[in-house]
């Protein structure tokens, strides 16, 4: 017998990670594995692996880590080590509305891979789908860019996801005549033939859109049973050798050569073993223990004269593929499945108002975008008239390509740069990590690494503008569109200035998405990984979903999970020496009453109204734009008089967050300036981090105020910047609020469907709610907020501040 095993760690780094995580994660992972591979490459003689560099790793270490470059190098030169291509931001991309994402992204990896380490195209011994999600659209399209570029379409798919037997067996679980009948079903059968599980050790051919491609299923034993000399958690007590799982392997392909001899093929079969990289050194937290454990396998593969590591693309070359076999495709593992409802991300993302919120901002910035690309195509020779052939680019997987290549002889290169530092952002906000993943059940939230995109894209957005006024000479001016942008069936108002964009949902009359800009950001030269981006923009509204506004439609899981968002607002009466609550305006649906733009702002007034007790009483809100400043006016009337007092409680959120990715210890305050006022202030839920423990706490106090707040909160990145962001919130009639309330944002999010400590929310991962208590008077029904922000400010020594994180030694 003789088979192969073919080896492939994926070295993986999301977008935005932390500092202290990276940092971390390359001394007690990617730095020992270097000296494991310089170790077997000089040790042993038919040593070959496949290597997978994730996009944001290699970024990462070409610009910091360029000593690991040097070395890769000169590990990859010894003709024993191959690299497998693949995404460049491990996208996605299937939720983009573009036809030209995926070649993107391959033509973007491929270059990036062969500026930083020399491998070209024709050099990849395989190409990586990032497994989370893969359908027919992806490997349709991946296939299709693959062949453009040159290369080979080898994939690795998990043959429990890929290539399982789902067939409805007559009187089993599937049969649905028995479930619900009682009886058999008699045409529950199939025609179709099906491989054994120990036979999917060999490449196998599919095709898809006419287009061919080749995959070598992967077991996942041989995942989780890799490097297994640690347990997982209290309850895992297994333990495998390297020796044990070499065995695993050897019985592997034994059962595959013995059922490859049925077919009378003279083919050695192959194990695939593909696992993150990060799991030799970092998971364990002990190097030394995985690098005596992987140098027994090493060993063990060397002298067994049966088995060789082979590349994928080199087993190709010498074998060939067994025979065709279709892929179960639309599919992703059991866990993921479940998560998205068998719906895939789009299930996520439309069953997430929180993610929803930001595809959607993509999508319209990605319709912006098309309307810029068809001035370019309409300049182009070829296109000039021809509305078919207009069509064809727009529609074709090189859009983005032909766009480059005339921006570039047009209009020189700092307009290519642009664009092209368009679509980089635009693919980054797709990424799998974190925002996707932080969504899922064994996560928590991360605002701060979640909306860290958010501020990028809309410097891209300016930076559009820039190449809509080169291109058609038209200077873009305040904007106000009333769409459906996130897709609930309810049209929101959209505005835009130079330096705001601000969605406002007539549900609840409440800012939905609010990204603000500095004064002096006009271009981004470089994607930083670091949340030293919120020295330049920050998302000021992107709030989580809130348990306490879910509404429950039945069991357990019929249920929709809304947004805090801010500037809902309720109205509350002073009855038999209570305040309760009159109707329901935090979630009425409101009406737009005016909109109108200027030069010098923006502008919407929306009402609602609603009957209680006899009572109409009628909500207006008006919300005004300028460059660096938010005006909300927020009115109340009633149609009767009433024999109680009225009190407005207006909802201030934002979703600003302390972070501090370098030592892991987040500072924000909330800081008052005195005055003659007296405000009854509660603050709940303070955070006291002390290592790796949190304590939380109460305040409540009776202070002198001037009618204004500021929240500050404190960013130390991990390129070396610190720095503090306010907000600032002033209230006209300071005299008419005696109590005020600060809350976090969100309390909690998905109770009972994560972790308990991960629901449980606070001022380090759900910014701040301000709840001020306004009494409305006969000769003052209207309560103004004025909102403000400021970018890397001083401390203040004169204002009274109390601390809502605070880190102590």
């Amino acid at each position: 017998m003789k088979g192969y095993i073919s080896f492939c760690p994926h070295f993986h780094q999301p977008h935005f990670q932390l500092h202290k995580t990276r940092e971390s994660v390359f001394n007690i992972s990617y730095e020992p594995w270097l000296n494991l591979l310089e170790m077997a490459i000089s040790k042993y003689d038919n040593f070959y692996i496949n290597i997978h560099l994730s996009g944001p790793f290699l970024y990462w270490i070409k610009e910091e880590k360029k000593e690991f470059i040097d070395k890769l190098k000169k590990l990859i030169s010894s003709n024993k080590i191959g690299l497998v291509g693949g995404f460049c931001d491990e996208a996605f991309i299937q939720l983009s509305t573009r036809p030209d994402d995926v070649y993107f992204q391959l033509k973007e990896y491929g270059e990036l891979l062969f500026n930083t380490l020399g491998v070209s195209f024709d050099k990849w011994q395989g190409i990586h789908i990032p497994e989370r999600e893969c359908g027919e659209f992806l490997l349709n399209e991946t296939t299709k860019a693959a062949s453009i570029l040159g290369v080979r379409p080898l994939y690795y798919l998990d043959s429990e996801t890929f290539y399982e037997g789902h067939y409805a067996d007559v009187g089993g679980p599937n049969d649905y005549c028995k479930k619900y009948l009682g009886f058999c079903d008699p045409v529950s059968k199939t025609t179709v033939s099906k491989l054994p599980e120990e036979m999917l050790n060999f490449c196998f051919k599919d095709s898809i859109g006419g287009n061919d491609f080749y995959s070598f299923p992967m077991h996942s034993e041989f995942r989780y049973h890799f490097l297994k000399n640690n347990a997982f958690n209290e309850f895992d007590n297994v333990k495998i050798s390297a020796e044990e799982y070499f065995k695993m392997i050897k019985n592997e392909l034994r059962k595959a050569w013995d059922v490859s001899k049925k077919f009378n093929k003279d083919i050695p079969p192959v194990v695939v073993i593909f696992e993150d990289a990060e799991k030799f050194g970092d998971w364990s937290k002990n190097p030394l223990n995985d690098t005596e454990w992987m140098n027994d396998f090493f060993r063990l593969v060397e002298e067994d004269e049966e088995v060789s590591f082979i590349g994928l693309n080199d087993y190709y070359n010498s074998y060939s593929y067994f025979d065709t076999y279709p892929v179960f495709t639309s599919r992703s593992y059991p866990e993921w499945e479940n998560w998205t409802g068998k719906r895939g991300i789009r299930g996520v993302v439309y069953g997430d108002e929180h993610l929803r919120k930001t595809l959607s901002r993509l999508n319209l910035f990605e319709k912006n975008q098309e309307c810029f690309e068809k001035l370019i195509i309409d300049e182009l020779e070829c296109s000039k008239g021809n509305e078919i052939m207009k069509r064809i680019i727009l529609d074709s997987n090189m859009r983005f390509s032909i766009i480059e290549d005339y921006l570039l002889k047009a209009y020189g290169e700092d307009i290519c740069s642009k664009y092209k530092m368009i679509n980089r952002v635009r693919h980054v906000l797709y990424q799998e990590d974190s925002k996707w993943a932080s969504r899922h059940p064994n996560y928590g939230s991360a605002p701060y690494l979640d909306n860290m995109g958010l501020p990028h894209l809309e410097v891209c957005n300016r930076l559009l503008d820039e190449l809509f006024e080169v291109v058609s000479s038209k200077k873009r001016n305040n904007e106000i569109k009333v769409m459906d942008w996130d897709s609930d069936g309810e049209d929101e108002v959209i505005l835009y200035n130079r330096l705001q964009t601000a969605v406002i949902d007539m549900r609840g009359g409440c800012i939905d998405y609010h990204v603000i800009l500095k004064e002096s950001t006009t271009r981004i030269d470089a994607l930083q990984p670091y949340s030293s981006v919120y020295k330049m923009g920050m998302p000021l509204v992107l709030t989580e979903t809130d348990s306490s506004l879910k509404v429950d439609l039945g069991s357990s899981s019929d249920r929709i999970e809304k947004c805090r968002n801010s500037y809902r607002c309720d109205i509350y009466g002073f009855i038999d020496g209570d305040y309760q609550k009159i109707g329901d305006f935090s979630n009425a649906l409101f009406k737009v009453k005016e909109i109108k733009s200027d030069k010098t702002k923006s502008y919407v007034v929306c009402e609602a109204k609603q009957v209680v007790n006899d009572v109409t009483y009628t909500m207006i809100k008006k919300f005004t734009f300028k460059d660096e400043l938010l005006e909300v006016y927020i009115g109340i009337n009633g149609d009767k008089e009433t024999n109680f007092d009225l009190f407005v409680v207006p909802q201030i959120v934002s979703s600003l967050t302390a972070s501090d990715e370098v030592n892991f210890k987040p500072a924000s305050k909330i800081c008052f300036e005195g005055c003659s006022n007296e405000l009854n202030l509660f603050i709940d839920k303070t955070v006291r981090i002390a290592g790796n423990e949190k304590s939380y706490s109460k305040y409540e106090e009776k202070i002198s105020w001037n009618g204004k707040v500021s929240y500050e909160f404190e960013i130390n990145s991990g390129n070396s910047e610190n720095f503090i962001n306010s907000l600032e919130v002033s209230f006209d009639k300071a005299e008419l609020i005696e109590y005020m309330d600060v809350f976090p944002a969100v309390m909690n999010y998905y109770s009972s469907y994560v972790g308990d400590t991960q629901s449980s929310l606070s001022y380090n991962s759900s910014g701040i709610m301000l709840l001020p208590l306004v009494k409305i008077t006969n000769e003052y029904k209207e309560v103004k907020i004025e909102i403000k922000w400021n970018f890397d400010v001083k401390e203040d020594e004169n204002k009274f501040k109390i601390p809502l994180v605070e880190p102590v030694s």
